[in-house]
Protein backbone atom coordinates (compact mmCIF):
# COMPACT_ATOMS: atom_id res chain seq x y z
CA UNK A 1 0.00 0.00 0.00
CA UNK A 2 1.63 3.52 -0.71
CA UNK A 3 1.95 6.46 1.39
CA UNK A 4 -0.62 8.63 -0.48
CA UNK A 5 -3.33 5.41 -0.24
CA UNK A 6 -2.45 5.26 3.66
CA UNK A 7 -3.09 9.08 3.83
CA UNK A 8 -6.31 8.81 2.40
CA UNK A 9 -7.65 5.85 4.64
CA UNK A 10 -6.27 7.85 7.54
CA UNK A 11 -8.40 10.87 6.15
CA UNK A 12 -11.16 8.25 6.10
CA UNK A 13 -10.69 7.40 9.15
CA UNK A 14 -10.72 10.83 10.36
CA UNK A 15 -13.95 11.75 8.64
CA UNK A 16 -15.88 8.64 10.02
CA UNK A 17 -14.49 9.62 13.52
CA UNK A 18 -15.72 13.79 12.90
CA UNK A 19 -19.33 11.94 11.92
CA UNK A 20 -18.81 10.35 15.04
CA UNK A 21 -18.17 13.51 17.33
CA UNK A 22 -20.92 15.92 15.45
CA UNK A 23 -23.55 13.22 16.43
CA UNK A 24 -21.89 13.16 20.20
CA UNK A 25 -22.67 17.46 19.81
CA UNK A 26 -26.31 17.46 18.11
CA UNK A 27 -28.01 14.18 18.53
CA UNK A 28 -26.94 12.35 21.29
CA UNK A 29 -29.32 11.98 24.41
CA UNK A 30 -28.03 13.14 27.68
CA UNK A 31 -30.01 11.66 30.28
CA UNK A 32 -29.62 8.87 33.39
CA UNK A 33 -31.94 6.37 30.81
CA UNK A 34 -29.95 3.41 30.33
CA UNK A 35 -30.21 2.80 26.91
CA UNK A 36 -29.38 7.03 26.33
CA UNK A 37 -26.31 5.72 28.85
CA UNK A 38 -24.86 3.08 26.95
CA UNK A 39 -26.13 4.82 24.03
CA UNK A 40 -23.06 7.57 24.73
CA UNK A 41 -20.61 4.88 26.19
CA UNK A 42 -21.26 3.02 22.65
CA UNK A 43 -20.65 6.29 20.43
CA UNK A 44 -17.22 7.06 22.33
CA UNK A 45 -16.05 3.42 22.18
CA UNK A 46 -16.78 3.35 19.12
CA UNK A 47 -14.44 6.78 18.20
CA UNK A 48 -11.88 4.67 20.39
CA UNK A 49 -11.61 2.18 17.88
CA UNK A 50 -11.46 4.33 15.23
CA UNK A 51 -8.82 6.16 16.81
CA UNK A 52 -6.55 2.78 17.13
CA UNK A 53 -7.55 1.80 13.84
CA UNK A 54 -5.83 5.10 12.72
CA UNK A 55 -2.40 4.91 14.51
CA UNK A 56 -1.09 2.34 11.91
CA UNK A 57 -2.37 4.02 8.89
CA UNK A 58 -0.35 7.63 10.47
CA UNK A 59 3.09 5.35 11.33
CA UNK A 60 2.95 3.89 8.18
CA UNK A 61 3.06 7.00 6.33
CA UNK A 62 6.40 8.05 7.60
CA UNK A 63 8.17 6.47 4.61
CA UNK A 64 10.15 8.97 2.56
CA UNK A 65 8.31 9.25 -0.47
CA UNK A 66 5.29 10.84 1.23
CA UNK A 67 5.25 14.76 0.89
CA UNK A 68 6.92 16.04 4.20
CA UNK A 69 4.42 16.59 7.59
CA UNK A 70 1.41 15.74 5.01
CA UNK A 71 0.27 13.30 7.73
CA UNK A 72 1.12 15.03 10.42
CA UNK A 73 -0.90 17.87 9.12
CA UNK A 74 -4.10 15.61 8.71
CA UNK A 75 -3.90 14.57 12.23
CA UNK A 76 -3.67 18.24 13.32
CA UNK A 77 -6.56 18.94 11.02
CA UNK A 78 -8.71 16.67 12.10
CA UNK A 79 -7.90 17.47 16.12
CA UNK A 80 -8.85 20.73 15.51
CA UNK A 81 -12.04 19.90 14.13
CA UNK A 82 -12.86 16.74 16.18
CA UNK A 83 -12.47 20.06 18.94
CA UNK A 84 -14.83 22.52 17.34
CA UNK A 85 -17.63 19.95 16.79
CA UNK A 86 -18.44 19.42 20.63
CA UNK A 87 -18.54 23.34 21.26
CA UNK A 88 -22.58 23.21 20.79
CA UNK A 89 -22.85 20.21 22.53
CA UNK A 90 -25.88 21.17 25.26
CA UNK A 91 -27.33 23.54 23.30
CA UNK A 92 -30.73 23.15 24.34
CA UNK A 93 -33.18 22.39 21.40
CA UNK A 94 -30.00 19.93 19.87
CA UNK A 95 -30.29 16.69 21.12
CA UNK A 96 -32.96 14.64 20.13
CA UNK A 97 -35.33 13.09 23.35
CA UNK A 98 -32.73 13.98 25.99
CA UNK A 99 -33.52 15.00 29.37
CA UNK A 100 -31.26 16.49 32.14
CA UNK A 101 -29.18 13.42 34.36
CA UNK A 102 -28.54 13.57 37.93
CA UNK A 103 -25.75 12.25 39.43
CA UNK A 104 -27.85 8.78 41.46
CA UNK A 105 -31.39 9.70 40.83
CA UNK A 106 -34.02 9.32 37.85
CA UNK A 107 -34.09 12.52 35.83
CA UNK A 108 -37.42 14.76 35.08
CA UNK A 109 -40.29 13.48 32.83
CA UNK A 110 -40.31 13.53 29.61
CA UNK A 111 -42.61 16.51 28.08
CA UNK A 112 -44.72 15.58 25.42
CA UNK A 113 -42.70 15.62 21.51
CA UNK A 114 -43.14 19.07 19.35
CA UNK A 115 -42.30 20.26 16.17
CA UNK A 116 -38.42 20.86 16.39
CA UNK A 117 -37.36 23.75 14.22
CA UNK A 118 -34.14 23.40 11.66
CA UNK A 119 -30.99 22.04 13.41
CA UNK A 120 -29.08 25.29 11.62
CA UNK A 121 -31.93 27.61 12.80
CA UNK A 122 -31.23 26.51 16.22
CA UNK A 123 -27.66 25.91 16.30
CA UNK A 124 -26.93 29.50 14.83
CA UNK A 125 -30.11 30.98 17.70
CA UNK A 126 -28.49 29.24 20.57
CA UNK A 127 -24.47 29.94 19.91
CA UNK A 128 -25.70 33.63 19.45
CA UNK A 129 -28.12 33.87 22.53
CA UNK A 130 -25.23 32.51 24.52
CA UNK A 131 -21.72 34.47 22.73
CA UNK A 132 -24.24 37.43 23.52
CA UNK A 133 -25.39 37.16 26.49
CA UNK A 134 -28.70 37.58 25.60
CA UNK A 135 -29.85 34.21 27.58
CA UNK A 136 -28.39 30.66 29.45
CA UNK A 137 -28.58 28.83 25.92
CA UNK A 138 -27.31 25.59 27.00
CA UNK A 139 -28.60 22.89 29.40
CA UNK A 140 -27.39 21.66 32.74
CA UNK A 141 -25.33 18.85 31.99
CA UNK A 142 -22.67 19.08 28.83
CA UNK A 143 -21.79 15.32 28.04
CA UNK A 144 -22.40 14.30 31.27
CA UNK A 145 -20.92 17.17 33.38
CA UNK A 146 -21.90 20.34 34.89
CA UNK A 147 -18.50 21.53 36.14
CA UNK A 148 -18.21 24.32 33.33
CA UNK A 149 -20.95 26.37 35.34
CA UNK A 150 -18.72 26.95 38.63
CA UNK A 151 -16.02 28.22 36.35
CA UNK A 152 -18.74 30.83 35.25
CA UNK A 153 -19.83 31.92 37.88
CA UNK A 154 -16.20 32.13 39.86
CA UNK A 155 -15.68 34.65 36.54
CA UNK A 156 -18.67 36.68 37.52
CA UNK A 157 -18.35 36.95 41.27
CA UNK A 158 -14.27 38.26 40.46
CA UNK A 159 -15.83 40.49 37.75
CA UNK A 160 -17.98 42.27 40.44
CA UNK A 161 -14.89 42.31 43.17
CA UNK A 162 -15.83 39.76 45.21
CA UNK A 163 -13.48 37.22 46.11
CA UNK A 164 -14.49 33.73 44.87
CA UNK A 165 -12.79 31.82 47.74
CA UNK A 166 -14.87 33.70 50.43
CA UNK A 167 -18.59 32.68 50.12
CA UNK A 168 -20.04 30.06 47.92
CA UNK A 169 -22.82 30.16 45.59
CA UNK A 170 -25.58 29.36 47.97
CA UNK A 171 -24.31 31.78 50.76
CA UNK A 172 -24.03 34.65 47.74
CA UNK A 173 -27.86 33.81 46.99
CA UNK A 174 -28.46 33.97 50.55
CA UNK A 175 -26.84 37.60 51.23
CA UNK A 176 -28.70 38.92 48.31
CA UNK A 177 -31.97 37.45 49.65
CA UNK A 178 -30.96 39.57 52.72
CA UNK A 179 -30.75 42.80 50.71
CA UNK A 180 -26.70 43.12 50.74
CA UNK A 181 -25.93 45.45 48.04
CA UNK A 182 -22.84 43.89 46.55
CA UNK A 183 -24.49 39.94 46.47
CA UNK A 184 -28.05 42.14 45.18
CA UNK A 185 -25.34 43.12 41.80
CA UNK A 186 -24.55 39.67 40.88
CA UNK A 187 -28.47 39.00 39.89
CA UNK A 188 -28.77 42.61 38.64
CA UNK A 189 -29.18 40.03 35.28
CA UNK A 190 -31.98 37.72 35.23
CA UNK A 191 -29.89 34.91 33.91
CA UNK A 192 -27.23 34.84 36.38
CA UNK A 193 -29.93 32.96 38.81
CA UNK A 194 -30.10 30.72 35.86
CA UNK A 195 -26.14 29.81 36.07
CA UNK A 196 -26.67 29.67 39.30
CA UNK A 197 -29.04 27.15 39.59
CA UNK A 198 -26.95 24.63 36.84
CA UNK A 199 -24.21 24.94 39.57
CA UNK A 200 -23.42 21.82 41.15
CA UNK A 201 -23.08 21.76 45.04
CA UNK A 202 -23.61 25.09 45.40
CA UNK A 203 -23.36 24.67 49.26
CA UNK A 204 -19.53 24.30 48.72
CA UNK A 205 -17.00 27.04 48.28
CA UNK A 206 -14.93 26.99 44.86
CA UNK A 207 -11.94 24.46 45.02
CA UNK A 208 -10.25 26.19 41.93
CA UNK A 209 -7.00 27.93 42.71
CA UNK A 210 -5.24 31.16 41.11
CA UNK A 211 -4.37 30.30 37.42
CA UNK A 212 -7.66 28.61 37.33
CA UNK A 213 -9.44 32.00 38.41
CA UNK A 214 -7.33 34.11 36.16
CA UNK A 215 -8.82 32.12 32.95
CA UNK A 216 -12.57 32.30 34.65
CA UNK A 217 -12.05 36.14 34.95
CA UNK A 218 -10.29 36.26 31.39
CA UNK A 219 -13.91 34.56 29.56
CA UNK A 220 -15.89 36.64 32.09
CA UNK A 221 -13.90 39.23 30.32
CA UNK A 222 -14.46 38.14 26.07
CA UNK A 223 -18.26 37.23 26.75
CA UNK A 224 -19.44 36.85 30.23
CA UNK A 225 -21.65 33.91 31.12
CA UNK A 226 -20.50 32.20 27.75
CA UNK A 227 -20.40 28.42 27.49
CA UNK A 228 -19.03 28.42 23.71
CA UNK A 229 -16.41 31.08 24.25
CA UNK A 230 -15.14 29.05 27.51
CA UNK A 231 -14.97 26.05 25.26
CA UNK A 232 -12.83 27.81 22.53
CA UNK A 233 -10.65 29.14 24.94
CA UNK A 234 -10.27 25.19 26.04
CA UNK A 235 -9.93 23.96 22.42
CA UNK A 236 -6.95 26.47 21.93
CA UNK A 237 -5.21 25.70 25.08
CA UNK A 238 -5.54 21.63 23.95
CA UNK A 239 -3.94 22.04 20.37
CA UNK A 240 -1.60 24.11 22.19
CA UNK A 241 -1.12 20.84 23.82
CA UNK A 242 -1.19 18.95 20.79
CA UNK A 243 2.31 21.45 18.92
CA UNK A 244 3.71 20.70 22.20
CA UNK A 245 3.28 17.17 22.73
CA UNK A 246 4.72 16.88 18.41
CA UNK A 247 7.88 19.07 19.97
CA UNK A 248 8.50 16.29 22.56
CA UNK A 249 8.45 13.61 20.43
CA UNK A 250 10.56 15.14 18.16
CA UNK A 251 12.95 15.85 20.93
CA UNK A 252 12.99 12.10 22.30
CA UNK A 253 13.67 10.98 18.65
CA UNK A 254 9.97 9.28 18.65
CA UNK A 255 7.86 9.59 15.76
CA UNK A 256 5.83 12.64 15.58
CA UNK A 257 2.94 10.96 14.69
CA UNK A 258 2.23 9.36 17.51
CA UNK A 259 0.56 12.89 18.52
CA UNK A 260 -2.47 11.04 17.41
CA UNK A 261 -2.88 8.83 20.42
CA UNK A 262 -3.30 12.11 22.13
CA UNK A 263 -5.05 14.53 19.63
CA UNK A 264 -7.57 12.28 18.31
CA UNK A 265 -8.42 10.18 21.98
CA UNK A 266 -12.08 10.59 22.25
CA UNK A 267 -11.90 11.09 25.81
CA UNK A 268 -9.79 14.15 25.57
CA UNK A 269 -12.57 15.37 23.25
CA UNK A 270 -15.45 14.70 25.53
CA UNK A 271 -13.60 15.63 28.40
CA UNK A 272 -11.96 19.37 27.21
CA UNK A 273 -14.01 20.57 24.37
CA UNK A 274 -17.24 18.84 24.82
CA UNK A 275 -17.94 19.07 28.66
CA UNK A 276 -15.30 21.93 28.96
CA UNK A 277 -13.09 20.99 32.06
CA UNK A 278 -10.32 23.14 32.97
CA UNK A 279 -8.09 20.89 33.02
CA UNK A 280 -7.15 21.69 29.67
CA UNK A 281 -5.26 24.42 31.30
CA UNK A 282 -3.36 22.49 33.60
CA UNK A 283 -2.18 19.92 30.88
CA UNK A 284 -1.20 22.55 28.21
CA UNK A 285 1.57 24.09 30.85
CA UNK A 286 2.22 20.75 32.37
CA UNK A 287 3.15 19.81 29.17
CA UNK A 288 5.05 22.76 29.16
CA UNK A 289 7.03 22.23 32.01
CA UNK A 290 8.67 18.83 30.49
CA UNK A 291 8.95 20.01 27.51
CA UNK A 292 11.59 22.60 28.82
CA UNK A 293 12.87 20.40 30.93
CA UNK A 294 13.80 18.28 28.11
CA UNK A 295 14.89 21.25 25.49
CA UNK A 296 17.52 22.43 28.25
CA UNK A 297 19.87 19.57 26.70
CA UNK A 298 19.78 21.73 23.46
CA UNK A 299 21.92 24.94 23.21
CA UNK A 300 19.70 27.12 21.28
CA UNK A 301 16.97 26.85 23.91
CA UNK A 302 16.61 30.47 25.31
CA UNK A 303 15.70 30.32 29.61
CA UNK A 304 14.65 26.99 29.65
CA UNK A 305 15.12 26.48 33.26
CA UNK A 306 12.91 29.81 34.08
CA UNK A 307 10.54 28.99 31.43
CA UNK A 308 9.94 25.71 33.44
CA UNK A 309 9.73 26.73 36.66
CA UNK A 310 7.03 29.53 35.35
CA UNK A 311 5.25 26.96 33.67
CA UNK A 312 5.19 24.45 36.71
CA UNK A 313 3.86 27.52 38.54
CA UNK A 314 1.23 27.94 36.69
CA UNK A 315 0.35 24.67 36.43
CA UNK A 316 0.32 24.15 40.33
CA UNK A 317 -1.86 27.02 40.75
CA UNK A 318 -4.48 25.67 37.50
CA UNK A 319 -4.74 22.34 39.81
CA UNK A 320 -2.70 21.77 42.47
CA UNK A 321 -2.01 18.04 41.32
CA UNK A 322 1.04 19.78 39.16
CA UNK A 323 2.79 20.10 42.57
CA UNK A 324 4.11 16.64 42.50
CA UNK A 325 6.56 17.61 39.57
CA UNK A 326 8.02 20.33 41.95
CA UNK A 327 10.51 17.67 43.27
CA UNK A 328 11.16 16.83 39.43
CA UNK A 329 11.95 20.18 38.29
CA UNK A 330 14.24 20.90 41.21
CA UNK A 331 15.90 17.71 40.19
CA UNK A 332 16.23 18.78 36.66
CA UNK A 333 17.52 22.67 37.10
CA UNK A 334 20.53 24.59 38.26
CA UNK A 335 19.98 25.96 41.92
CA UNK A 336 20.49 29.73 40.41
CA UNK A 337 17.12 29.34 38.97
CA UNK A 338 15.02 27.54 41.70
CA UNK A 339 13.75 30.95 43.04
CA UNK A 340 11.87 31.33 39.52
CA UNK A 341 9.04 29.04 40.46
CA UNK A 342 8.28 30.24 44.23
CA UNK A 343 8.73 33.80 42.68
CA UNK A 344 6.30 32.83 39.23
CA UNK A 345 3.80 31.51 42.42
CA UNK A 346 3.87 34.44 44.70
CA UNK A 347 2.90 36.69 41.61
CA UNK A 348 0.28 34.31 39.97
CA UNK A 349 -1.58 34.21 43.81
CA UNK A 350 -0.97 37.49 44.66
CA UNK A 351 -4.60 39.01 43.95
CA UNK A 352 -6.44 36.22 45.73
CA UNK A 353 -3.61 36.39 48.65
CA UNK A 354 -6.75 37.33 51.30
CA UNK A 355 -9.26 34.23 49.87
CA UNK A 356 -5.93 31.15 50.00
CA UNK A 357 -7.25 30.67 53.22
CA UNK A 358 -10.05 29.75 52.59
CA UNK A 359 -9.20 27.73 49.25
CA UNK A 360 -6.57 25.48 51.43
CA UNK A 361 -9.84 24.71 53.79
CA UNK A 362 -12.60 24.34 50.32
CA UNK A 363 -9.24 21.36 48.99
CA UNK A 364 -9.34 19.94 52.55
CA UNK A 365 -12.73 19.26 52.36
CA UNK A 366 -12.51 17.90 48.57
CA UNK A 367 -9.63 15.65 49.72
CA UNK A 368 -11.43 14.22 52.63
CA UNK A 369 -15.31 13.94 51.65
CA UNK A 370 -15.09 12.69 47.84
CA UNK A 371 -14.54 9.56 46.73
CA UNK A 372 -15.25 8.04 43.57
CA UNK A 373 -14.21 5.32 40.99
CA UNK A 374 -11.35 4.65 43.43
CA UNK A 375 -8.72 2.19 41.92
CA UNK A 376 -5.81 1.33 44.47
CA UNK A 377 -7.18 3.84 47.36
CA UNK A 378 -10.69 1.72 47.19
CA UNK A 379 -8.15 -1.55 47.53
CA UNK A 380 -6.57 -0.69 50.81
CA UNK A 381 -9.58 0.73 52.40
CA UNK A 382 -11.30 -2.68 51.56
CA UNK A 383 -8.23 -4.51 53.28
CA UNK A 384 -8.09 -2.14 56.24
CA UNK A 385 -11.72 -2.80 56.78
CA UNK A 386 -11.44 -6.46 56.15
CA UNK A 387 -8.48 -6.44 58.84
CA UNK A 388 -10.60 -4.69 61.72
CA UNK A 389 -9.16 -1.34 61.22
CA UNK A 390 -11.51 1.02 62.59
CA UNK A 391 -11.37 4.18 60.57
CA UNK A 392 -9.90 2.18 56.68
CA UNK A 393 -10.61 5.77 55.05
CA UNK A 394 -7.74 7.02 57.16
CA UNK A 395 -5.39 3.78 56.47
CA UNK A 396 -6.36 4.30 52.80
CA UNK A 397 -5.60 8.17 53.24
CA UNK A 398 -2.39 7.55 54.84
CA UNK A 399 -1.12 4.55 52.93
CA UNK A 400 -1.54 6.00 49.43
CA UNK A 401 0.34 9.18 50.07
CA UNK A 402 3.01 7.76 51.69
CA UNK A 403 3.21 5.49 48.61
CA UNK A 404 3.09 8.78 46.34
CA UNK A 405 5.24 10.29 48.44
CA UNK A 406 7.59 7.39 47.92
CA UNK A 407 7.36 7.47 44.14
CA UNK A 408 7.71 10.71 43.44
CA UNK A 409 10.95 11.84 45.53
CA UNK A 410 12.69 7.99 44.33
CA UNK A 411 11.88 8.74 40.33
CA UNK A 412 12.34 12.76 41.06
CA UNK A 413 15.95 11.67 41.94
CA UNK A 414 17.04 8.69 39.64
CA UNK A 415 15.78 10.71 36.80
CA UNK A 416 19.19 12.76 37.29
CA UNK A 417 21.60 9.77 37.37
CA UNK A 418 21.94 8.38 33.93
CA UNK A 419 22.22 4.86 33.42
CA UNK A 420 26.18 3.57 32.64
CA UNK A 421 26.19 2.80 28.89
CA UNK A 422 22.96 4.70 27.63
CA UNK A 423 22.06 8.35 26.40
CA UNK A 424 18.05 8.31 27.64
CA UNK A 425 18.62 11.44 30.05
CA UNK A 426 15.35 13.22 28.16
CA UNK A 427 13.47 10.06 28.11
CA UNK A 428 13.97 9.19 32.27
CA UNK A 429 13.06 13.24 32.57
CA UNK A 430 9.54 12.62 30.65
CA UNK A 431 9.22 9.14 31.77
CA UNK A 432 9.53 10.33 35.94
CA UNK A 433 6.92 13.05 35.38
CA UNK A 434 4.56 10.51 33.62
CA UNK A 435 4.96 8.16 36.86
CA UNK A 436 4.75 11.35 39.34
CA UNK A 437 1.37 12.20 37.55
CA UNK A 438 0.07 8.88 37.01
CA UNK A 439 0.33 8.05 40.86
CA UNK A 440 -1.37 11.14 41.79
CA UNK A 441 -4.22 10.01 39.67
CA UNK A 442 -4.42 6.57 40.62
CA UNK A 443 -3.44 7.00 44.60
CA UNK A 444 -6.36 9.18 44.92
CA UNK A 445 -9.76 8.34 46.30
CA UNK A 446 -11.51 10.64 43.24
CA UNK A 447 -10.12 8.85 39.66
CA UNK A 448 -12.97 11.17 37.82
CA UNK A 449 -12.02 10.26 34.10
CA UNK A 450 -10.73 13.79 33.34
CA UNK A 451 -8.10 13.29 35.46
CA UNK A 452 -5.97 10.30 33.83
CA UNK A 453 -5.76 12.86 31.00
CA UNK A 454 -3.16 14.18 33.23
CA UNK A 455 -0.74 11.83 32.65
CA UNK A 456 -1.83 11.35 28.74
CA UNK A 457 0.27 13.46 27.26
CA UNK A 458 3.46 11.99 28.78
CA UNK A 459 2.08 8.60 28.66
CA UNK A 460 1.93 9.18 24.46
CA UNK A 461 5.73 10.68 24.73
CA UNK A 462 6.88 7.81 27.01
CA UNK A 463 5.40 4.69 24.75
CA UNK A 464 3.13 3.62 27.41
CA UNK A 465 0.02 2.46 25.30
CA UNK A 466 -1.67 0.54 28.48
CA UNK A 467 -2.71 4.72 29.88
CA UNK A 468 -4.53 5.09 26.56
CA UNK A 469 -6.37 1.81 27.01
CA UNK A 470 -7.22 3.24 30.54
CA UNK A 471 -8.76 6.20 29.25
CA UNK A 472 -10.90 3.93 27.04
CA UNK A 473 -12.09 1.95 29.80
CA UNK A 474 -12.73 4.84 31.94
CA UNK A 475 -15.72 5.36 29.85
CA UNK A 476 -17.48 2.47 32.22
CA UNK A 477 -17.91 5.16 34.76
CA UNK A 478 -20.48 7.02 33.27
CA UNK A 479 -22.84 3.56 34.33
CA UNK A 480 -22.73 5.70 37.47
CA UNK A 481 -25.72 7.50 35.87
CA UNK A 482 -27.64 4.87 34.73
CA UNK A 483 -27.52 2.58 37.67
CA UNK A 484 -27.68 5.68 39.93
CA UNK A 485 -24.29 4.10 42.17
CA UNK A 486 -20.74 2.47 41.83
CA UNK A 487 -20.80 -0.83 40.80
CA UNK A 488 -17.66 -2.57 42.17
CA UNK A 489 -17.31 -4.84 38.92
CA UNK A 490 -16.76 -1.83 36.19
CA UNK A 491 -14.00 -0.65 38.81
CA UNK A 492 -12.24 -4.10 38.82
CA UNK A 493 -12.72 -3.96 34.53
CA UNK A 494 -10.96 -0.26 34.52
CA UNK A 495 -8.46 -0.47 36.81
CA UNK A 496 -7.57 -4.43 36.79
CA UNK A 497 -7.83 -4.09 33.56
CA UNK A 498 -5.15 -1.56 32.96
CA UNK A 499 -3.12 -3.02 35.76
CA UNK A 500 -3.16 -6.47 33.37
CA UNK A 501 -1.85 -4.26 30.02
CA UNK A 502 0.68 -2.56 31.85
CA UNK A 503 1.99 -6.01 32.63
CA UNK A 504 2.10 -7.35 29.77
CA UNK A 505 3.06 -4.00 27.93
CA UNK A 506 6.41 -3.90 30.21
CA UNK A 507 7.31 -7.19 29.11
CA UNK A 508 6.85 -6.99 25.52
CA UNK A 509 8.85 -3.79 26.00
CA UNK A 510 12.03 -4.04 27.51
CA UNK A 511 13.11 -0.36 26.69
CA UNK A 512 10.14 0.55 28.86
CA UNK A 513 10.99 -1.83 31.38
CA UNK A 514 14.17 -1.16 31.53
CA UNK A 515 13.89 2.94 32.47
CA UNK A 516 10.77 1.64 35.09
CA UNK A 517 13.55 -0.49 37.07
CA UNK A 518 15.83 2.42 37.18
CA UNK A 519 13.50 4.93 38.01
CA UNK A 520 12.28 2.86 40.73
CA UNK A 521 15.60 2.09 42.31
CA UNK A 522 15.48 -1.77 41.26
CA UNK A 523 18.60 -1.32 38.56
CA UNK A 524 21.63 -0.65 40.53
Amino acid sequence: MTPSIRVAGLTAVGCLSAVGYGMAALALPVSNRPGHVLAFIGLFGLLFLLAAAALPLARATRDTAAPAGRTLGVILLFATLFRLLPVPAGLAGLEMGGTAPTPFGPGPAQPAPTPSPPLLRTLASGLSDDLSGHRVAYGKFLLYDDDLWRYLWDGHVQAHGLDPYRRSPAELEAAADRGEARAEALFADERWWNVLDNVGFPTYRTVYPPTAQLLFRLAHALAPGSVALWKLLLVLLDLGTCLLLVRLLGHLGRPREEVLLYAWNPLVVKELAGSGHVDALMIFLLVLTVERLVARRRATALFPEAAAWTAWAGAALAKVGALVLAPLVVRQTRMRWWWVGPAALAVLALPYLDGLRSLAGALGVYAGEWVANAGAWGLVRWLAEAAGAARPEAWAHGVTRAALGVLVAVTAWRSGVLPEGERSASSLTVHAAFLALAGTVLLAPAVMPWYLLWALPLAVAVGYRSWWLLTGLSLLYYLVYATHAEQAWFRWVEHGGFAVAMVWELRARPRLAGELRWLVGFRP
